[in-house]
């Protein structure tokens, strides 16, 4: 039996085939039902095919347009032209339904008029302020828990896979890196690779001097870590929320640095310190300005020790904030210029 015999010939065939028609942007619904209808289904199952099928890319489009577009922006400039005509697009839409929040998204999804429907409707509300993708997070994990069975959630999204999973298994180039879960992936990563893709780090070279001792930034810290050797070149992981803001000179201040860069968040102010060159991110409610000069506090329960790996290196002093990566960001970007 071949593929398009399956599809047109048979019941089930036939309601599989009206699901991927329904999924196509602008037939949606309005071509779906017709559709299946024309192949032979009765309307009944044809309304339920095409249902399922326009609602399917839904999620998807909420959850991870705004990236897309950023990818589209940045690899593909050429077509920035489409991607500021279908912001353009979404945000007008989005005024229409935003007065009415759910029921006006409901009803803009619903009624299969032309420049309506579930693309166009997910388009909106990934724009608008209605938290519909931790509201979708929140139900996904209900209905995990309600129906008993096991779902394997895909993301890049860090927040995603620590607040909706009770196992992370983090992956790079089809490889496992660490499986855990997220309390422990998130305190205790294996390398710098899972340090650095799971929540934010301060990720600097350091020696092992000896069991519960390490040389980090060019200081001695005890910390919780052993089994590594004597004087043995580690990485140490120094998450931004644990970092304490203290004054300069202090007897607490075991680093002191500049501040070059303060944002505010809303619940925390994130501040970048730049260290010898190195620059570190904290997360506090303490504010400070630029320009100050200011002493960071750790304790040994702050510092994480990781064995040196194969992504040793692979980013200078490995922090997202190093002039190292912002370099070779420079130089992505003008590569994808050229």
């Amino acid at each position: 039996m071949d593929i398009m015999h399956f599809l047109t010939e048979t019941d089930f065939g036939r309601c599989v085939f009206t699901t991927l028609v329904s999924m196509i942007p602008i037939i949606e619904l309005r071509g779906g039902i017709p559709f299946g209808v024309a192949l032979g289904l009765p309307y009944q199952e044809a309304f339920v095919s095409a249902v399922i099928g326009n609602i399917i890319p839904a999620p998807f489009i909420i959850v991870y347009i705004r990236k897309i577009f950023m990818m589209m922006r940045w690899y593909m400039p050429r077509l920035n032209g489409v991607v500021d005509k279908m912001e353009k697009k979404a945000h007008l839409k989005g005024q229409k339904v935003s007065k009415y929040k759910y029921i006006g998204l409901w009803l803009f999804v619903a009624i299969p008029l032309p420049g309506t429907g579930a693309w166009t409707g997910s388009l909106a509300a990934a724009f608008l302020d209605m938290r519909l993708r931790k509201d979708m997070q929140n139900e996904l994990k209900k209905i995990q828990q309600a129906i008993g069975i096991t779902f394997i959630f895909v993301t890049h999204d860090q927040e995603e896979a620590l607040s909706m999973s009770d196992t992370v298994v983090v992956m790079d180039k089809g490889e496992i890196q660490q499986i855990g879960s997220p309390i422990d992936i998130y305190n205790e990563p294996k390398n710098a690779f899972v340090a650095d893709f799971i929540g934010e780090s301060n990720i600097l070279d350091g020696t092992m001097i000896e069991d519960y001792l390490v040389e980090v930034a060019g200081q001695r810290f005890k910390s919780l870590d052993s089994g590594f050797g004597k004087m043995a070149p580690v990485d140490v992981v120094i998450r931004p929320e644990d970092i304490d803001i203290v004054p300069t000179g202090s007897a607490a201040a075991h680093i002191n640095g500049v501040v070059t860069s303060v944002t505010f968040k809303g619940v925390h102010y994130e501040i970048i310190v730049d260290v010898d060159g190195f620059k570190w991110m904290i997360q506090t409610t303490d504010s400070a300005n630029v320009g100050d000069k200011i002493g960071l506090a750790l304790t040994p329960d702050d510092i994480h020790v990781m064995a040196k790996s194969v992504y040793s290196g692979t980013m200078g002093d490995y922090s997202t904030f190093s002039d190292e990566m912002e370099e070779a960001l420079q130089e992505e970007g003008s590569e994808h210029e050229d």
